[in-house]
């Protein structure tokens, strides 16, 4: 920890610091997932611009250098187990280890030299409007411009990548990813994740975009080719009948009721390193739920009967994911102004989590009973055995 903070300080000092960047957390309490961290120059002199990203928002502070350096330590020492240190002339990687060991890896710089110290905010794009399959598909226009129609979609798919993004350094210990789509649709998120796997990680890429509607995987398929993009694949089968394969990377979005617990099935028996799923409908536990004396005010009105379905559903599916390793979390995936369906499930494979946890299925089987539930999709496709 000393090493590291002693060149942070020393890049500082000799003008070489680019950017800072503080992930996985490590502490649940904290509602922002990283810190972004760059120089800047304010009229009272050189600063240190702290972003915390939250799910739905991004907060700015400004720190001297000398509580910046203080405030760096501290969030590594409490907050993050890890942290990139970006310079002229080299990346540091830093990570902790919850047996109190710690580690730096040097690398060759990513950035450029050439960042500006302005304080004027530009909005960053993991994927430019003017890549080729987003005017196929659609979103841009012939001279690389968002269509104003499109514009929701855009961030979406933009927020997505920024949100594996905070993943990456656990993705950059594979040579080959492998990745599924379940329920691709038209393929949006599809195109737009390989194209930050392999032309910004770098990282060969085995990527099958599934979906049940032929015409959607006829037009996938034409876009992929004509985008060059030959590690890219549409494939025709519903969730539950396709046969998943040395998958490191499972995406669900949207995916309709219980077609959800089936693509987190598959990501599961897969062993994938990263699940992300943004659940849509819940119907199946809705039919199930019962109310009782301590449940007949909240289910009481429909609309809020159906959102307990929808908390109770994920809720359940977060313990499943952690009963067999997983850690995971639910976040809004974008503003509702875009999308009404903005909640995201995400599960990253951690070998510090209990595996099959009897406490686990104990908080399973109580919320259950709290709600008369009988069965959760998920629950029974996987822990039916674990009770047995």
């Amino acid at each position: 920890m000393k090493k590291y903070i002693d060149i942070l300080h020393d890049n500082l000092q000799e003008n070489s610091l680019l950017q800072i960047k503080l992930v996985n957390g490590k502490n649940k309490a904290i509602e922002y997932n990283q810190i972004i961290i760059k120089p800047i120059v304010l009229k009272k002199g050189p600063q240190l611009s702290f972003v915390y990203r939250y799910p739905t928002k991004d907060i700015t502070k400004n720190y001297n250098h000398t509580k910046s350096i203080l405030l760096i330590k501290q969030y590594l020492e409490e907050d993050f187990s890890q942290s990139i240190a970006f310079t002229k002339n080299k990346d540091f990687h830093f990570s902790s280890f919850p047996n109190g060991k710690t580690k730096i890896k040097e690398t060759k710089p990513t950035l450029s030299n050439s960042m500006s110290l302005s304080h004027d905010k530009q909005k960053a794009r993991f994927i430019n409007a003017d890549r080729s399959y987003l005017k196929r598909l659609g979103v841009s226009s012939d001279n690389g411009l968002v269509k104003a129609k499109m514009n929701g979609k855009y961030k979406q798919i933009n927020r997505f990548i920024e949100l594996i993004d905070t993943f990456k350094l656990d993705l950059q210990k594979l040579e080959t990813i492998g990745v599924a789509d379940m329920g691709a649709g038209k393929g949006y998120l599809s195109f737009a994740l390989y194209d930050y796997l392999t032309n910004q990680l770098k990282k060969k890429t085995i990527f099958e975009a599934v979906e049940i509607r032929e015409n959607l995987v006829d037009l996938g398929n034409k876009i992929s080719k004509e985008s060059n993009f030959d590690g890219l694949q549409f494939v025709k089968s519903d969730i539950q009948a396709y046969q998943a394969q040395n998958i490191d990377i499972l995406i669900a979005l949207h995916a309709c009721d219980t077609a959800t617990d089936d693509a987190i099935q598959k990501g599961i028996e897969s062993n994938a390193s990263l699940i992300v799923c943004s659940p849509c409908c819940h119907k199946q536990v809705r039919k199930d739920m019962e109310s009782n004396a301590d449940t007949k005010h909240i289910i009481k009105h429909g609309i809020l009967m159906e959102r307990q379905a929808e908390i109770l559903t994920d809720s359940i599916r977060a313990l499943v994911l952690e009963y067999f390793g997983y850690k995971t979390n639910v976040i809004e995936f974008i503003s509702a102004e875009h999308t009404s369906k903005n909640l995201l499930i995400t599960a990253i494979k951690d070998k510090s989590i209990k595996l099959h946890s009897t406490e686990v299925l104990n908080e399973i089987e109580n919320l259950k009973k709290l709600f008369g539930i009988k069965k959760q999709e998920l629950e029974r496709l996987l822990l039916t055995n674990s009770r047995k």
